[in-house]
């Protein structure tokens, strides 16, 4: 079986070589590329999180679509089932009355906010005012996989003692996502998943040519207000909680999942068919997710030159 990852297909195939003059660039994961073995289709089943995928995926590799299956997304059904926990994740964190929490969320790559955290990270920093603020960053896991975890802890010098707090790969995301007021993020799925809280979203400029217009992070780049270098960050957190309303990113949070509420059901029914085998006689446990530590556990200190 193969799973996509992710909200939806973002990125699209950076080798155009296998196509043909004039064909579209497909979403890498949509790809013959990415799908075919000498022309073969491997998998028993391949499965997506939208009915959309499976439309583009007649278009791109129509080979595939006997294997394919909609069985929706395992994050969209934790996270909304976590939401009636919300204020149980902030106590967890650590973040006391009055405060407020801003999440920073990044892909990997040179054109991801991790990529311009040089600018980003001392704008962030030096005007924030004073303890009411909060802030954890949520680091693509590839970007800990493509530098090691001494050289991201060397870049972040400058959060030293300064009450910023890097969430590890290993830990959960979800919760510390549910708890933010703001979320600060580019075209990674973080963001796209940040549609399903209560939080308001800004964007940092993104590469808008390698992003599939028919994606989520897409649709939110056009409706989501954008970080300005020129402007002062404190106004623009405030401008943006005051422009943010309930169900505001709707229309992007439905672009996630067309069958919310049944990633559990429909992939263990997947599961047992390919294993030829029943399924259990009692429907499948969705659990929201566990209590996050306090961030203070994760925050880089003042004295600090070691991995987390």
């Amino acid at each position: 079986m193969r799973i996509s990852h992710g909200a939806g297909h973002i990125k699209l195939m950076t080798d155009t070589s296998s196509l043909a003059p004039g064909e579209p660039r497909p979403p890498g994961m949509l790809s013959r590329r990415h799908l075919l073995h000498e022309g073969q289709v491997v998998p028993a089943a391949i499965v997506y999180g939208h009915a959309r995928d499976v439309e583009e995926l007649a278009l791109f590799c129509p080979e595939a679509l006997s294997v394919a299956e909609v069985v929706g997304d395992p994050c969209v059904d934790r996270i909304t089932a976590g939401m009636t926990r919300r204020d149980h994740y902030r106590r967890a964190l650590g973040i006391e009355p009055g405060e407020r929490l801003l999440v920073v969320t990044s892909t990997w790559g040179p054109t991801s906010t991790f990529g311009r955290l040089d600018a980003l990270l001392p704008h962030l920093l030096g005007q924030l005012p004073g303890p009411g603020y909060r802030v954890a960053m949520l680091l693509h896991p590839n970007v800990y996989a493509g530098h090691g975890t001494w050289q991201v802890r060397s870049w972040l010098a400058a959060c030293r003692g300064r009450g910023i707090a890097v969430v590890p790969p290993t830990a959960d995301w979800q919760a510390p996502l549910i708890a933010a007021d703001w979320i600060i993020g580019d075209h990674g799925s973080l963001t796209s998943y940040g549609t399903l809280t209560a939080a308001a979203i800004l964007l940092t400029a993104g590469p808008r040519r390698e992003v599939s217009a028919s994606s989520p992070a897409a649709m939110l780049a056009a409706a989501a207000p954008v970080i300005s270098p020129g402007y002062e960050l404190t106004g623009q957190l405030e401008y943006a909680a005051r422009l943010h309303q309930p169900g505001q990113y709707a229309q992007v949070a439905a672009l996630l999942s067309s069958v919310p509420g049944e990633f559990h059901q429909r992939m263990r029914s997947v599961l047992y068919r390919v294993l030829g085998l029943g399924e259990p006689a009692c429907p499948p446990d969705v659990a929201p997710p566990p209590l996050p530590p306090p961030l203070r556990r994760w925050e880089i200190p003042a004295d600090s030159g070691v991995p987390l």
